[in-house]
């Protein structure tokens, strides 16, 4: 049941706040909606989307980045138990004063028995895997599904890390395994997001796995064909408009017929000054 809540008058200029972006203030604020009184809430990202933006159709394809950034600041963590996924919202008494709080109906977030899990396609702390208690999660890919492991890449090349974490998601989403990785590979990522830069190549390269076009389908949406096309899946994706070979003529005939156009009327116009 949804329950009313406050923000304070801080909160826009917290510091933390200022290192995620817009849509994940926002879903931070629409969670205190829906959490418990003691700030815990079912963390299903299907239902959650579904719940907080319900007129929003990418929603369900970005909220798991948008929880990926406030785990990351530790405004919240997101765990499981039983097979079931919840939210906490970390220092909560400090964002909400409950009068008379309801006992919660959701297991407590506890280290001991609830293991944090990874969140999934493009979010910005997309690093490569160290092989640590801590950090050895499971990725989670929706209900049902999840890896355990993504290829690693260099940990010292974590730009380049980042983008290849985004792009093995999103191609174990495609095509049921992972990619495979090796030096080749790794540096056509890392030349990929020099091009592109550091902050769009993540969800640019995850743009790309999800590319329909007839070529990128062919190749098996391999990391060579993103990195020829560079520039091109980058305009795409900003745009949100994907070019196909098609348009790309349609618009060559289009200005070759308005420069014949434009000659005919310019002799024209010539003829009728003489």
């Amino acid at each position: 049941m949804a329950r009313i809540r406050t923000i304070k008058p801080e909160f826009p200029q917290s510091e933390s706040m200022g290192r995620v972006s817009r849509d994940a203030r926002l879903l931070f604020i629409e969670l205190w909606t829906v959490a418990d009184d003691l700030g815990r809430l079912r963390g299903n990202s299907r239902m959650l989307a579904s719940l907080l933006f319900p007129y929003d159709d990418d929603a369900p394809g970005l909220i798991d980045e948008w929880l990926a950034e406030l785990e990351r600041e530790h405004c919240i963590a997101v765990y499981e138990v039983d097979g079931n996924t919840y939210v906490q919202v970390l220092k909560w008494q400090e964002h909400q004063k409950v009068d008379k709080p309801s006992p919660s109906r959701l297991p407590e977030y506890s280290r001991e028995f609830a293991k944090p899990r990874e969140n999934s396609l493009r979010t910005k702390d997309l690093g490569p895997r160290t092989g640590t208690k801590d950090q050895d999660r499971d990725l989670d890919l929706g209900p049902g599904r999840s890896v355990t492991a993504v290829p690693a890449a260099p940990p010292d090349e974590k730009p380049a890390a980042e983008t290849w974490r985004a792009y093995s998601v999103a191609y174990e989403r495609r095509y049921g395994t992972l990619p495979k990785s090796n030096a080749t590979v790794m540096g056509q990522v890392a030349a990929f997001v020099k091009r592109i830069g550091r902050e769009e190549a993540p969800a640019v390269a995850a743009f790309y796995v999800e590319h329909s076009g007839r070529w990128y389908a062919e190749k098996g949406h391999a990391v060579g064909a993103m990195l020829t096309d560079a520039e091109k899946l980058r305009t795409e994706w900003a745009t949100g408009r994907r070019i196909t070979a098609t348009q790309a003529r349609q618009g060559d005939r289009l200005q070759a017929t308005g420069d014949i156009a434009a000659k005919l009327i310019a002799e024209a116009e010539a003829g009728h000054a003489a």
